[in-house]
């Protein structure tokens, strides 16, 4: 999963590229669109100390 680094007037960001990953083909399978959203739960449980510092706006696509 690529994963983009911004920083723009001393704010930072990352983006995350929607699809490419191996669980993609079985999630549309079931009708649902391989987004942002579906980075938002592994993050939050896998690095919930890193997660509570970063704000989610995955509609957008982006960690900030």
């Amino acid at each position: 999963m690529p994963i983009h680094r911004h920083g723009v007037d001393g704010e930072r960001s990352l983006t995350l590229d929607a699809g490419g990953l191996a669980a993609d083909a079985t999630r549309t399978a079931y009708g649902h669109e391989p987004n942002g959203y579906v980075r938002d739960g592994p993050t939050r449980f896998a690095w919930p100390g890193v997660a509570e510092r970063l704000v989610f706006d995955s509609e957008a696509g982006m960690f900030s």
